[in-house]
């Protein structure tokens, strides 16, 4: 429960103890200790927490703990002085490393190893399992992608374009490549899509430029004739034999 505790009050974990799962109780105050560092202290509520008492009694008993003792509830809490001035902060970042530590500790083979004593074999395994490796190596893919091919286009065109329109031209190249797999029934590349979607995000034409488009399009039109440069040079490379010279050039087209 959010802003619970009034401001100003001790830092403290409230846990109901009636009506709830004592080893679930347990497990929880072991990882406050090892991630939050805030005392435990245990209240009973009774039929007052409806909560508890109605998973209780379908056979899902729960834990309930709270951000403070009971009597030092947010007064404001309910009423029309609710507002987020009247809440302390402190209590819900607590709250919130706890909420952390209990779905990093879900992903452990046991719940009953001691947190915060793992090897760092475990904690690399953990971060493959949970998928947390692999999206910063997709994150980190992604940047360094877009980060070369802002960098080999910069070198090639910088000459004939200025370096602000290369975000345009990168727009253009990743849409095109799309399009182009598109048309000719391939399967999509992930990356083009990727960065024509993620860059597209990202930029923007400049405040002087009245209609985008005539430079997306201009674009367009460069990244096809690289297009067709391109397969005409590899159907070149990978096909011509001296038996018959033209044979290649009859496959591009």
């Amino acid at each position: 429960m959010k802003g619970y505790a009034a401001p100003g009050t001790t830092p403290v974990v409230n846990s109901i103890s009636d009506f709830t799962n004592k080893n679930l109780n347990s497990f929880l105050e072991m990882i406050i200790g090892a991630y939050v560092g805030l005392p435990v202290n245990y209240s009973v509520c009774k039929y007052g927490c409806s909560e508890n008492f109605s998973w209780n009694v379908t056979v899902y008993p729960s834990s309930f703990p709270f951000e403070t003792e009971m009597e030092d509830l947010n007064p404001n809490m309910h009423t029309q002085n609710d507002t987020i001035d009247t809440i302390d902060f402190n209590h819900m970042a607590d709250f919130t490393n706890l909420s952390i530590a209990y779905g990093v500790e879900l992903t452990q083979d046991s719940a009953t190893k001691a947190p915060a004593h793992r090897s760092y074999g475990e904690a690399l395994l953990n971060c493959f399992r949970g998928g947390a490796f692999s999206a910063v190596l997709n994150i980190t893919l992604f940047v360094a992608g877009v980060s070369i091919q802002h960098m080999l286009l910069h070198a090639a065109v910088t000459p004939v374009m200025s370096a602000t329109e290369i975000p345009m031209l990168m727009v253009g190249f990743g849409s095109s490549a799309v399009a182009l797999f598109v048309q000719e029934g391939a399967i999509e590349s992930p990356v083009s899509f990727v960065s024509s979607i993620g860059i597209l995000c990202v930029t923007e034409p400049g405040p002087t430029e009245s209609d985008p488009m005539t430079t997306l399009q201009r674009r367009y039109s460069i990244t096809f004739l690289l297009a067709l440069a391109g397969l005409g040079l590899s159907t070149r490379w990978l096909l011509f034999a001296s038996a018959a010279p033209g044979a290649w050039l009859h496959f591009s087209l």
